[in-house]
């Protein structure tokens, strides 16, 4: 299942990318490093500053570009992770473990 989500969204990303990116282009999750940054500009048809910093000048997505991708992607934020019952967590950090086993079978032994 994982695998197919993955697929799923790697599969979104390449239909974001112009037509004439090359293939390697389109995945660019493991090569974005690699490319220029004026080609990168073109594959996601955006645009950086002069600066690299984006502090003067146009830069960035047009409305109609964050848009689409907010529809693809949805909104531009962490989901946090589930976390775990505390009281859950004491059973398992307590009884849980192999040298937590020995030791409560250490325990058992000098009680009996």
């Amino acid at each position: 299942a994982v695998i197919h989500e993955a697929e799923q969204i790697r599969q979104r990303y390449r239909k974001l990318a112009p037509q004439d990116a090359l293939e390697e282009e389109k995945d660019y999750k493991t090569l974005v490093h690699t490319i220029e940054p004026t080609r990168l500009a073109a594959i996601f048809k955006t645009k950086f500053s002069a600066d690299g910093m984006c502090k003067v000048g146009p830069a960035g997505l047009k409305e109609e570009q964050a848009r689409a991708y907010f529809e693809v992607y949805g909104p531009n934020q962490i989901t946090p992770c589930e976390k775990e019952n505390k009281w859950k967590k004491l059973a398992r950090m307590t009884f849980c473990g192999i040298f937590n086993l020995l030791l409560w079978a250490c325990v058992a032994a000098m009680g009996g």
